[in-house]
């Protein structure tokens, strides 16, 4: 991807050399490039309420448990499940290839099995349904945060030819770039990976976050990683920007924190130069934060500004903003910002209309009703589950905190 740069001086030049009709036709179209989310209809996997693991993560099996039993509940916890949200792949269950889960994910998009209002009704090959919609948005988190300052990051922040990262990051864009092509319609199997014959290339529309948190602990708020630590978490970040960078049809963003964690948009800058953003579209903002909408596009135009970059910003849960210092957990501190806050609240669904020339849309990045309490199996906050796993509690509150009444069903394209 080629970015122009539009300098003051260029500008002049233009002026002066071309006139000004004519520069003002070429320069600075950075700022007003094509959105690649107009229009798109993002997509809701049914499927996974289907899963075994539903339980745990799925805010459609809640919804479909207590449909017909509580309805107050269902109506509530209805106001997640129908709004389009990022799917993760991340943590342990992805490593140390996320290819059998990412084909899984990948064959729902291009072929769902499940949809309609109810987000349970069979579909036939080639549906075109609009409860489900077709444009997958992901975040990617196969890097370990199992520590902070002074540690190296451990095996999967080391570079080189036996790297585990960069062959991750080289398996999630191999299936990203293909779709399913082998007998019949897709149908999951434990026992390992279908074969690359049962595959065809494609040039895949989709939207990428690149690793929530993993540039925003190594800057100064939070100092985590050796010296050498850092160098190879901005190479590996490089690496998968390049990559996913590569593709035509992929938006990629590289997670640059939020406006509460980065001192100044000039660290933004800086930090996002180092992990490669001039190979991808832009950066994202507040994908594990609450903070106001607001502040996160005052603070995302001044970075984009400097980048001739563009971005998106999380909205799920910043309904109400961050957690006001006197209701801080004394024990837990400013952890209480965003772990598990009492004052969550679902956000603006996601749209493309963001009043921002630099901001792509606004997403749901994080996962509501999701727990953020725990790490390393140790309470961070005080409140909620210790694994990133469904909390009814929590999901309830953000409901019933949210800015919106109902959610647009069908939703609404970007």
């Amino acid at each position: 991807m080629v970015d122009w740069v539009c300098s003051s001086e260029l500008m002049r030049f233009l002026r002066t050399s071309l006139g000004l009709v004519l520069a003002a036709a070429i320069a600075c179209p950075a700022a007003h490039a094509a959105n690649p989310l107009a229009g798109k209809r993002i997509f809701i996997d049914c499927q996974a309420a289907t899963e075994v693991t539903a339980p745990q993560f799925n805010s459609w099996y809640w919804f479909h448990h207590y449909q017909g039993n509580d309805a107050t509940k269902a109506s509530l916890i209805g106001k997640i499940a129908k709004v389009p949200v990022a799917k993760w792949f991340a943590g342990n269950s992805i490593r140390p290839t996320p290819t059998k889960l990412e084909d899984r994910f990948l064959a729902r998009v291009d072929d769902p099995q499940v949809g309609g209002p109810n987000c349970e009704t069979p579909l036939g090959p080639g549906a075109n349904d609009p409860y489900v919609g077709d444009y997958p948005v992901i975040a990617i988190r196969a890097m370990v945060h199992d520590q902070c300052r002074g540690w190296s990051g451990g095996e999967w922040n080391q570079v080189g030819q036996n790297s585990l990262y960069e062959r991750w990051i080289d398996a999630f864009v191999k299936s990203l770039g293909r779709t399913w092509s082998g007998p019949g319609r897709f149908k999951y199997r434990d026992s390992g990976p279908y074969p690359d014959s049962d595959f065809a290339q494609v040039d895949r529309q989709a939207t990428v976050i690149i690793e929530p948190d993993a540039l925003a602990l190594t800057g100064r708020r939070s100092g985590c990683l050796s010296r050498v630590g850092r160098a190879h978490r901005y190479a590996l970040l490089t690496y998968a920007a390049k990559k996913l960078g590569a593709m035509p049809g992929v938006a990629a963003y590289i997670d640059a924190g939020a406006s509460d964690w980065m001192r100044t948009p000039s660290e933004a800058v800086s930090l996002l130069r180092k992990a490669g953003v001039k190979y991808v579209r832009g950066f994202a903002l507040n994908a594990t934060h609450f903070e106001y909408t607001k502040s996160e596009l005052r603070f995302g135009n001044a970075v984009a500004k400097r980048l001739h970059k563009h971005f998106v910003v999380n909205t799920a849960e910043n309904a109400n903003g961050p957690l006001p210092k006197r209701f801080w957990n004394p024990a837990a501190g400013t952890k209480s910002k965003w772990c598990n806050p009492r004052n969550a609240g679902l956000g603006t669904q996601p749209t493309t209309k963001t009043g921002s020339p630099y901001a792509d849309g606004f997403l749901w990045i994080s996962r509501p009703g999701i727990s953020s309490n725990g790490k390393n199996g140790k309470s961070e906050c005080g409140r909620g589950p210790l694994e990133n796993v469904w909390w009814e509690q929590k999901a309830l509150e953000e409901a019933r905190q949210a800015n919106f009444k109902q959610p647009f069903w069908p939703p609404q394209p970007l």
